[in-house]
C-alpha cells in the first residue's frame, strides 16, 4: 500500500463550545495549539496510511479454458504461468488450476548452462506460486533439454505443484530465499532442486524422488533446511559441497542409490566445508550409506535419527581427505549389511560418539582404517552411554595404519559400554591386541602401537 497523496486545499475549523480567547495572546496560544494538532493528526495519518504489509494480488492461470490476453482475475484466467510471471511483482499470489503445464499448453521455460547451472530467472522476488488443485504438473520437454521450470530472483514460495521432466527441476541461486510446501519433485534428468550462491531453500512436507542425479544438491554458501520430507531414488538423495549448510528433520531418505560404493548411491553425501546437521530422522534402506562423508565436513548425527538397513551405515572415506568430523548424540546405527560406522580419512578432527545405540550390524560396529585428532567414544569422566551389541566381531575395530612409536591418538572406550560385567583392562592397550569379553571379541588393535583405552567409570 502507497502514501496517500499530500494534501491540497482548505482546512476549516469547528469549535462547539469552547470559549472564545479575550486577548490577543491567549489567540496565539490557541492558534498555535490547533496548528500543532493538525500537525498531529495529519502525521499520525500519513503513518496509519504507510505502514502495514501491502495487499496480496491474486494473479490466476487455466492451462485448459484460460488465455493469456485475459485480465488473469478469477473468472477470465490467464493460460500459461510463462504470462503470469512475466507480468507478476511482489505480493503476487499466482493460483495454477488443474493440469500439465509445458510446451503443449505454450509454457517457455528457462534454459540453463555450465556449472553450477545458471539461468535467467522466471520468478521475480515476492512472488507466490500455489497449486489449486491436486494435480498441478510443471512438465518439462521429452530428453530434459537443459531446461529449468522455476528460476528464483529473490524470496519466492511455492505450494503444492508437481515439478518433473526437466534436466534440472529449479535453481535457487545468488541471494534467493525459497520455500518449497508440499511439492512434489521428480523424474528430472539431472537435480531435483539446485541450491547455489548464498540462497537458501526450506523444504517442508515434500516429496523429492526417482531423480537422475542428486533429490537436492548444494554448493557454495548455500543453506537447506529439510523438514518432514521423503526423499527416495535419487542418486544421492542430498549432496552437498563447498561450504554449504544442510540441516534435515523429521524426514526419511530412503531406497537412493543403486549400488555399491559411492556418495551417489548414499542418501546424504557431504563434502570439503559442508556443515550437515541430522535429527529425528530415518536413513534407510540405501544402496551404500545412509551418511557418506567425502572429505572435511562438520557432520551432527543427533537424537531421533536412525540410521537402518543400508549397507554401511555411516562411511568416511579417503577419497578428498581433510579435517573431518562426526559427533553422534542420542543416535541409532543399525542393520547394515557390513559395518555400523566406516572411518576411513588419513587424519580427520574429530570423531565423537555419546548415548547412541550401534547395533546388529553385519561388521563391526566401529571400524578405524583411519585416523582423527581425537577419537572419544566415552572416557572415566564423561561415560559414553553407548550400545555396541549384536554386531560382527569384534564390536570395535582399530585398523589405524601402523605407528613406529606408541604414540598419537588414543581411542577412548568406556568399560561399560563395550564390555559390561567384565574385567577388562584399564588404561592403554598397545597394538596388536584383543580384548575379549563373554567369548566375544570386543576390540581388536590390528597394527602395531595403536591404542585403545578402555576407561572405568570413577
Amino acid at each position: 500500500m502507497g502514501c496517500p497523496e499530500p494534501f491540497v486545499g482548505t482546512l476549516t475549523w469547528m469549535t462547539i463550545g469552547v470559549d472564545m480567547p479575550k486577548s490577543r495572546s491567549q489567540s496565539r496560544t490557541i492558534g498555535r495549539n490547533r496548528v500543532a494538532l493538525l500537525c498531529g493528526c495529519v502525521l499520525t495519518f500519513l503513518l496509519v496510511a504507510c505502514s502495514g504489509p501491502d495487499p496480496t494480488v491474486n494473479v490466476y492461470v487455466d492451462p485448459a479454458i484460460g488465455n493469456d490476453a485475459n485480465p488473469g482475475s478469477a473468472d477470465q484466467p490467464y493460460r500459461t504461468l510463462t504470462h503470469a510471471l512475466s507480468h507478476a511483482a511482489a505480493n503476487h499470489m499466482i493460483h495454477l488450476a488443474g493440469g500439465n503445464y509445458g510446451s503443449a499448453s505454450g509454457e517457455t521455460w528457462p534454459t540453463h548452462v555450465g556449472y553450477p547451472p545458471a539461468a535467467e530467472p522466471n520468478v521475480p522476488d515476492g512472488v507466490t506460486i500455489t497449486a489449486d488443485a491436486n494435480n498441478v504438473r510443471l512438465v518439462g520437454p521429452l530428453g530434459f533439454d537443459s531446461e529449468t521450470a522455476l528460476v528464483f530472483e529473490g524470496t519466492a514460495q511455492v505450494i503444492g505443484v508437481v515439478i518433473s521432466g526437466f534436466e534440472v527441476g529449479a535453481i535457487v541461486g545468488g541471494s534467493a530465499k525459497v520455500v518449497f510446501d508440499d511439492v512434489l519433485v521428480s523424474g528430472n534428468g539431472e537435480f531435483g532442486v539446485f541450491v547455489g550462491g548464498e540462497a537458501e531453500l526450506e523444504v517442508r512436507d515434500s516429496m523429492i524422488y526417482d531423480n537422475s542425479a542428486a533429490g537436492i544438491g548444494a554448493v557454495e554458501d548455500s543453506k537447506v533446511t529439510i523438514t518432514g520430507s521423503e526423499l527416495y531414488g535419487n542418486h544421492p538423495a542430498i549432496e552437498a559441497s563447498g561450504a554449504a549448510s544442510v540441516t534435515i528433520t523429521g524426514s526419511d531418505l530412503h531406497d537412493n542409490g543403486t549400488g555399491i560404493p559411492g556418495g551417489q548411491n548414499s542418501a546424504v553425501s557431504v563434502m570439503e566445508s559442508v556443515r550437515l546437521a541430522v535429527t529425528d530422522t530415518l536413513l534407510r534402506d540405501n544402496a551404500y550409506a545412509g551418511i557418506h562423508l567425502r572429505g572435511a565436513v562438520d557432520v551432527t548425527v543427533g537424537p531421533g535419527t536412525d540410521i537402518n538397513g543400508n549397507f554401511i551405515g555411516v562411511a568416511a572415506d579417503a577419497f578428498l581427505g581433510g579435517e573431518a568430523s562426526i559427533d553422534f548424540d542420542g543416535a541409532l546405527v543399525q542393520g547394515s549389511v557390513d559395518h555400523g560406522v566406516w572411518w576411513a580419512i588419513p587424519m580427520g578432527a574429530s570423531f565423537r560418539m555419546r548415548n547412541s545405540a550401534v547395533t546388529d550390524n553385519g561388521g563391526s560396529a566401529l571400524s578405524f582404517f583411519g585416523d582423527a585428532a581425537v577419537i572419544d567414544l566415552g572416557n572415566s569422566t564423561e561415560p559414553g552411554g553407548n550400545d555396541f551389541s549384536g554386531n560382527g566381531e569384534p564390536y570395535v575395530l582399530d585398523d589405524r595404519p601402523a605407528r613406529a612409536a606408541p604414540d598419537g591418538t588414543v581411542i577412548t572406550v568406556s568399560q561399560e559400554d563395550i564390555a559390561p560385567g567384565c574385567v577388562a583392562a584399564v588404561g592403554p592397550l598397545v597394538g596388536p591386541a584383543d580384548l575379549d569379553c563373554n567369548a566375544a571379541t570386543v576390540v581388536s588393535i590390528s597394527n602395531a602401537n595403536n591404542r585403545v583405552e578402555v576407561a572405568a567409570a570413577q
